[in-house]
């Protein structure tokens, strides 16, 4: 046999095995490592985008807190036979803080007539349910109610009040959904917490939050700390109307 005839001998399949398995522990290290500064980043992308939409919610709620179509519902005579007086911003920052924002929706409909003290006639461009309370509203008073029932005629929605009106309204009158958030905390529990007209979980990266009320040159400020799981504090502060 001629010497180009001869095959691979043992030392040269040896020396390959080696340098594949040397080159195959490169590989699969370097993909473990990408892998894991993947995962790495994508947590810290989620979490990044988790809180971030926690403060866009914050502020929105805020800027649009006391909202009523004549006037901010702390400038009106208001009464709520739950809990007294109507107000925009609400908080409380002893044991588990607690930050309500209340308004009423944006979908509000127009009072036509004031039948009676507890029959109103509006116009119809969004259905009411009456499940949640009403805010009754003109541009000196506001009053929250429930619904007794509703019917459509030709002429509009007629709304039976489950109680008589507290004050005597004059035009123009509005109505609509009260809406009332609740941003908040369980107590010892880290996740931060939203109710409007249930409970969801806002972010499980939050272990702290606190509010509180500053006046400036520019107004009034309402300012949220929340602290995160990772160490890291985000403030919020968002210039309100209300108050």
């Amino acid at each position: 046999m001629s010497r180009h005839q001869q095959g691979i001998g043992l030392p040269e399949i040896l020396i390959s095995l080696l340098l594949s398995s040397l080159i195959m522990t490169a590989v699969v290290k370097h993909y473990l490592g990408a892998r894991q500064q993947y995962q790495s980043a994508r947590t810290m992308l989620e979490s990044a985008l988790d809180v971030q939409s926690v403060t866009d919610l914050i502020r929105d709620s805020s800027r649009r807190a006391g909202f009523t179509p004549c006037l901010n519902i702390d400038y009106l005579i208001s009464v709520d036979k739950r809990q007294g007086t109507l107000r925009a911003i609400d908080m409380r920052s002893a044991g588990t803080p607690v930050l309500r924002i209340s308004r009423m929706s944006e979908y509000y409909e127009s009072v036509f007539a004031i039948n009676s003290p507890t029959e109103l006639l509006s116009s119809y461009t969004q259905p009411l349910n009456p499940d949640y309370p009403l805010l009754i509203a003109d541009c000196y008073h506001a009053e929250v109610q429930h619904i007794k029932s509703l019917r459509r005629t030709e002429a509009g929605q007629v709304i039976t009040l489950a109680g008589p009106l507290s004050f005597t309204y004059q035009p123009p009158v509005y109505l609509g959904e009260w809406l009332q958030e609740a941003f908040f905390m369980r107590a010892n529990s880290p996740g931060l917490l939203y109710r409007l007209h249930h409970t969801d979980e806002l972010s499980a990266e939050v272990n702290a939050f606190a509010v509180q009320i500053l006046k400036n040159q520019t107004g009034i400020v309402l300012q949220v700390t929340i602290g995160l799981i990772n160490g890291q504090t985000v403030q919020v502060e968002t210039k309100v109307r209300a108050l």
